[in-house]
């Protein structure tokens, strides 16, 4: 057992999966070390499986692969990838399904970022490797998990998942630890001066592309600019300003023909932002337990928070709160978490088919129609309505 954990841990340092090893049903190893398990909810599946080799493909577009040796008593389970660009919606849902704490949500998306870009041809060679060296041959199950599962194919093939084989995944934007530390960094601090050495550097493009990767490229970049959103906001720049930009940019990606051209949209993004949030009033130089206090609210949006949370939070009374809100951002905390669940909520109405009892209910808010009546008093129109209308001007003209 010790060679199969010790070839794991060498396997794991060159390739980009998340791997885990079940010994007679036990998870007795994986990487990376993370606290939480997105496979474990699947687990019985996985180990109930009599193919030496298999697929399973998530309700969320996680793709898992597994290999068992001969007897079946150890199963190595590769995955999950990102099949699908990773953005704050499906974000929520992983970490719902999933049961993942709000307060590792940024590790999870460090976790699933890592696969993004990789082909289905790639995961496939990769499960040829693992059964090579579990079962000392080339298994033909390794071909016919993929055949066999013609479903699984179309719906991968029609998200424009596989790339071209001589795509230079060198050059494209991987959204790890490293690059959300530095790219996102200068945007949250306002640092124009960083982010024009930023974009100048050949790095941070991604070159000319095959045409069937065009589709998951343009989803790397929609996922990228969702991170930089967060990051503006977080920085100081007011939601609604944050979000609008965010749609702007996400329209013109969608509607670029070339990588060159989305390499160019991009480029006018970060600056775009990253010399907004410079401006906003409250930047880098916000107070710092207010500057935390507003980001805990971001972050509770899902939750039933309330205005004693936040003061809990900081360590102040809630009177004591009130004032700092209106002597600072001339509003009540109350206002600003009502504010922040309603641009969340434009964007759950824009980007899901979540019925309107459901996203009320998500959002904590106390029913349905208290929900539409405060939607419509800040936006001006029913979220029925904002659904059905023309989503992308309305958004325009908050």
């Amino acid at each position: 057992m010790k060679g199969l954990i010790d070839f794991c841990d060498i396997f794991c340092q060159t390739h980009p999966y998340p791997l885990q090893i079940y010994h007679q049903g036990n998870c007795i190893w994986k990487y990376p070390e993370v606290t939480f398990d997105l496979a474990l909810p699947l687990k019985e599946f996985f180990l109930s499986q009599e193919q030496t080799v298999f697929l399973h493909q998530t309700p969320e577009n996680l793709l898992f692969g597994g290999v068992f040796d001969y007897d079946h008593s150890i199963l190595l389970l590769l995955g999950p990838v990102a099949m699908v660009s990773v953005d704050i919606f499906l974000l929520h849902e992983i970490m719902k399904r999933h049961s993942v704490e709000s307060s590792e949500k940024e590790n999870l998306m460090i976790y699933l970022s890592r696969t993004q870009g990789y082909t289905l041809s790639h995961f496939k060679s990769i499960l040829h490797q693992l059964c090579f060296f579990l079962n000392r041959e080339i298994d033909s199950s390794v071909n016919d998990a993929f055949l066999s599962n013609k479903l699984l194919l179309d719906k991968i093939n029609s998200q424009n998942i596989e790339f071209a084989s001589d795509y230079d995944k060198s050059k494209s934007f991987q959204l790890a630890y490293e690059f959300e530390q530095k790219y996102l960094s200068y945007v949250k601090n306002g640092n124009v001066e960083e982010a024009h050495r930023m974009i100048a550097s050949p790095e941070m493009h991604v070159g000319t592309l095959a045409s069937s990767g065009l589709r998951q490229l343009k989803n790397q970049m929609i996922c990228i600019i969702t991170l930089v959103t967060r990051a503006a906001i977080e920085g100081g720049l007011e939601l609604s300003s944050a979000y609008q930009l965010s749609d702007f940019y996400i329209q013109r990606v969608e509607n670029a023909l070339t990588a060159s051209k989305i390499n160019e949209v991009l480029d006018t993004m970060y600056l775009d932002f990253t010399q907004r949030t410079q401006k906003a009033v409250f930047s880098s130089d916000a107070p710092k337990d207010l500057s935390q206090c507003l980001r805990f609210i971001r972050e509770s949006i899902y939750r039933p928070i309330k205005i004693k949370d936040v003061a809990d939070y900081i360590g102040l009374s809630v009177s004591q709160l009130e004032r700092r809100f209106r002597s600072t951002l001339g509003v009540s905390p109350g206002y600003f978490i009502t504010r922040c669940k309603l641009e969340e909520s434009k964007n759950l109405l824009a980007y899901t088919n979540k019925p309107l009892s459901e996203i009320s209910q998500i959002l904590n808010f106390s029913s349905q129609a208290y929900f539409s009546n405060v939607f419509k008093k800040k936006f001006g129109i029913t979220p029925k309505e904002f659904r059905q209308s023309d989503l992308k001007k309305v958004h325009y003209q908050q």
